[in-house]
Formats: structure tokens, C-alpha cells, sequence
């Protein structure tokens, strides 16, 4: 089945000392003709079981990466996962991580995204998988937090590495006093538990400043640079000025006093983008 998808990849970019790097990049499935995730997982959920598929995207993600040389950079590989396929963990998770080793992949470039927008069956059975996988070194992360099922919850069960704040609840969030003070509020937890925050889906230089400014350093979205097929994308340099931003209060719409500053793009040191993706799935097993 995973060679029936192919990859986009959009980088996951941190912001040190005035300058872009990329931390990660996701791998996003697509069809053999470029299809949008949506309609390529929606036709094989009608002749595949969703864990099938699940693991299918995982390794697709890992044969595409391996072929443009992520393995050799410093950037982590990020790969989607259901919380139901924790539930045979040597078939899916066990499996993409052997994969992952064959293609050159060492488990700490690895990141599980584990999405809310399923609820867990057996929570029990997550936490006992999500701490087997960080025992070989793989990375956890909760994605679109806020969004799904028991986000409070994943948190007090295992404290991922990473929670990726879903963009419904960023949105607008530089306007939005009410939304200010949450993603606020949830920023100063994930400080304290040392767990890493990434503000995913930006879109405009106003959201930019207002997360930046609230401390969050990781973020994701087209502002900053768009998924590519079969290549790895840079930062959209040119398209970025962040604007250092000091709250003035949240008695109305987040008002901020800004100092513009431009941030200049310093690339990660990885391989460059290349397109065309070889199809060489020796190294994975059969799904």
C-alpha cells in the first residue's frame, strides 16, 4: 500500500538568536498524482484497515525522506500516528521504527505525532507504547492539542517531548484577547513541564509576533513555507518579519506596541531540496 502514496514535507522551524533553522519536517501523504491527504485516505478507507493505512503512510513518509537524505541532517523526521494503532504496537509502531533503522534513520531523528482527533480505546495500553518507544530514544508529541480528546489528560498521562497546539485555536490570535489568555496559559504549563510547544498553521506575521512574544519559539504554517512533494522545502525568508511584540493589556483586542525587526532565514545544515523522490522500497516490509 505505500506504493500507492507519495510525500510532502513541511518544516517544523525554530527561531534562535534572530534566525531561522528547521527543527523537523512532517511528512504529509499525498496521491500518486499529488491528490490532498483527504481525498487519497478517504478512498483507502474503504478497502483497508485504518491501522494498515496508518502504518502504510509512516513508512511512504520514511522511503521519502530516506531518498532525499533527511536521515543525514540534523533535522528530526515527524510522522503521524493514530492512538489506536498503539494497540498493536509491533505491527505499527514497532514496525515503523524498525524501518526507520533499515533506511538509516537513527529512533532520536524519529517524532510520533499522536493526533487527538481520535480518542484512545485503552489509555493504559498508549502510555505503556508512548514510554516503550521513548525508551529507544523515538520523540513524542500530542498533535492539534486543544482540538480532540483529553489533551489535559495525554498530558498528566505520559508529558510528551513536544505538544503541537492545534491552528483552530491560534487563529486570530493576536486580535483575540480570550484566545490570548489560553494559548498563554497553556504556553506557561509546557515551559514548566519542560515539555517543547510548536504553533502550528501560521499564516499571517501578526499571529507570528504574538506567539513569539508569548514565548513560543517552534512554529509550523504556509506563512513561513509550504508543504512540498518530494522535496525539502527552506523557509520563506523573504515572506517573514517578525515583529518583536509587547502586550499593552487584554481589556480589549490584543493590542501590541511593535518594533519591527527582521529575521533573516539560516538554513539547517541538511540537504538541499531535491524533487523526484526514487521509489526504492527494499528496505521496507510489505503493507
Amino acid at each position: 500500500m505505500a506504493r500507492q502514496l507519495r510525500v510532502a514535507f513541511q518544516p517544523i522551524v525554530v527561531e534562535r538568536h534572530g534566525g531561522w533553522s528547521v527543527f523537523a519536517y512532517e511528512a504529509l501523504v499525498r496521491g500518486a498524482a499529488g491528490e490532498p491527504a483527504g481525498e487519497v485516505l478517504a478512498a483507502l478507507r474503504q478497502a483497508a484497515d485504518p491501522h494498515v493505512l496508518d502504518l502504510a503512510c509512516r513508512l511512504a513518509g520514511l522511503r521519502d525522506a530516506a531518498a532525499l537524505g533527511l536521515h543525514r541532517s540534523e533535522a528530526l523526521l515527524s510522522l503521524n500516528v493514530l492512538p489506536s494503532a498503539t494497540l498493536n504496537p509491533e505491527t505499527c509502531l514497532g514496525a515503523t521504527l524498525a524501518a526507520a533503522r533499515r533506511l538509516g534513520f537513527a529512533p532520536d531523528q524519529i517524532l510520533f505525532e499522536i493526533t487527538e482527533a481520535e480518542q484512545s480505546r485503552d489509555p493504559g495500553r498508549l502510555r505503556d507504547t508512548v514510554a516503550a518507544q521513548r525508551a529507544h530514544g523515538v520523540r513524542i508529541a500530542i498533535d492539534d492539542f486543544g482540538a480532540g480528546y483529553a489533551g489535559l489528560g495525554l498530558l498528566v498521562e505520559f508529558q510528551p517531548d513536544i505538544v503541537k497546539l492545534d491552528m483552530q485555536l491560534l487563529r486570530g490570535v493576536d486580535r483575540d484577547p480570550v484566545r490570548a489568555r489560553i494559548v498563554a496559559a497553556i504556553a506557561r504549563v509546557c515551559h514548566d513541564l519542560g515539555i517543547t510547544m510548536i504553533a502550528e498553521g501560521i499564516e499571517t506575521p501578526e499571529e507570528l509576533a504574538a506567539l513569539h512574544d508569548m514565548g513560543i519559539r517552534h512554529f509550523q504554517g504556509y506563512l513561513l513555507a509550504r508543504p512540498a512533494l518530494g522535496a525539502l522545502p527552506d523557509v520563506i525568508a523573504e515572506a517573514v518579519t517578525l515583529s518583536q511584540a509587547a502586550p499593552i493589556g487584554f481589556g480589549k483586542p490584543w493590542q501590541t506596541v511593535r518594533r519591527n525587526r527582521a529575521i533573516r532565514a539560516v538554513p539547517a545544515e541538511r540537504v538541499r531540496c531535491r524533487p523526484g523522490v526514487p521509489s526504492d522500497e527494499a528496505a521496507l516490509p510489505a503493507v
